[in-house]
Parts: C-alpha cells; sequence; structure tokens
C-alpha cells in the first residue's frame, strides 16, 4: 500500500523513503527524470522487491560479487497487488525496464479489484 495518505499503517510503505530508491532504480535504467512516477506504488514496490528479496541495488558498487556466486537461483514469483486494472504508460516503461535488467524476477502485477482477472497484462 502507497503511504501517500496511510503512513501509520505497518503495511505501508513510507512516500519518501521508498520514491527516492524508485527514482533510484529509474536512474539505473537510464529513464528520463521524473520523481512523480517514482511516487507510484509499482515502481515503489520493485524497489523493494530489489532491496529486500534479493542482492541487486540501484546503487550496487559490486560489494556482493562474492555472495551472488553462492546464492541459489532466484525462485520467488512475486506478485504485487494494485488497485488500478491498467498500468499508467510511464509505469509500463519502468517495469519493462526492470524485465530487461532483471529477467530472473518473474513479477506479476494483479488488480486487487478483480479477484477473477487474470495477472494484468502489460498495454501499449
Amino acid at each position: 500500500m502507497s503511504g501517500y495518505s496511510h503512513h501509520d499503517h505497518a503495511n505501508v510503505l513510507d512516500n519518501r523513503t521508498w520514491t527516492d530508491k524508485a527514482e533510484r532504480l529509474r536512474a539505473m535504467f537510464g529513464l528520463p527524470k521524473d520523481r512523480s512516477l517514482a511516487s507510484h506504488v509499482e515502481p515503489q514496490l520493485l524497489s523493494y522487491l530489489l532491496d529486500r528479496h534479493s542482492l541487486h541495488m540501484a546503487e550496487d558498487r559490486g560489494d556482493r560479487a562474492e555472495l551472488a556466486t553462492v546464492m541459489p537461483a532466484y525462485c520467488l514469483r512475486p506478485v504485487i497487488t494494485v488497485s488500478k486494472p491498467d498500468l499508467c504508460g510511464n509505469c509500463i516503461q519502468m517495469f519493462e525496464a526492470f524485465k530487461a535488467r532483471f529477467p530472473g524476477f518473474n513479477v506479476i502485477f494483479h488488480c486487487v479489484g478483480d479477484s477473477a482477472a487474470a495477472p494484468l497484462h502489460v498495454r501499449d
């Protein structure tokens, strides 16, 4: 859940912290600077996934290279649940860059508003 208006809830990302992390991820991908995109929950959750569930970092200095040699292949199938049936164009661009850079992460976006719906497909 985005922390924009729910900052005191235990399951909420702090908007400032994760906007900064999403902005660093955007910069790593070489996408145009867009702080408003970084404030969307989708890029923030992609940043959270890297930060908390991988050895990859947006500001990686190579200090994890030795750990990477002994880590098993990434096998989680993360599902990011969103409240809208479509991602905005900028979030699609960020997600496509994420998939290209981290092909081992098989991230699925799913709309919570329709429990019978298939995972979201990235639309142009």
